[in-house]
């Protein structure tokens, strides 16, 4: 009696393995079906640039998902270091789409020359190196300078192009 029973659970043993090792491990790509949907989800990440002798950059976010065609980072937050200025870079949300970075909700930059720039919308071509604020924009400057306007367009030239532009100059 015992030896059937043994005889039948390794039976059932065996058929299971067999069904498993049958099965296909990619599976679970064709339930994710909605590109809406999130593929994976990284909570309070941190990623660090290093260059060969420091770091240079560091970018924070509470909470990242990455769906089928774009990455979204909430609470984003960059400091990196390029050409001896400090850039400090923060929004609610950033969008990465291939070389689009696009950052929605209160979008504030500093750098270590005292330049500062707030506004809700601002777009960054990582492959141009152009940078582009479709929206209203305050930007100020540290000597007295302080500039609003609309469609900011920044060159890698170090041209500056916008619209409606409002200045004020005090000293």
């Amino acid at each position: 009696m015992v030896i059937k029973l043994f005889y039948t659970l390794v039976v059932i043993f065996g058929v299971a393995m067999v069904f498993v090792v049958a099965q296909d491990p990619y599976i679970q790509d064709e339930f994710i079906q909605d590109p809406s949907i999130s593929s994976l989800e990284v909570l309070d990440a941190t990623t660090y640039e290093l260059s060969s002798t420091r770091v240079v950059g560091v970018y924070t976010s509470s909470r990242i998902n990455r769906y089928k065609d774009h990455d979204e980072f909430k609470d984003f937050k960059a400091s990196y270091i390029a050409n001896d200025l400090k850039h400090t870079l923060s929004s609610n949300i950033a969008i990465k789409r291939e070389n689009e970075l696009e950052f929605r909700g209160a979008v504030f930059y500093e750098n270590s020359d005292d330049t500062r720039l707030n506004s809700e919308v601002a777009m960054y071509n990582i492959s141009t190196k152009v940078a582009q604020v479709p929206s209203l924009f305050t930007l100020w400057r540290g000597d007295g300078v302080k500039v609003i306007g609309k469609n900011l367009k920044y060159l890698p030239t170090k041209e500056i192009t916008a619209q409606e532009v409002n200045a004020w100059v005090w000293r």
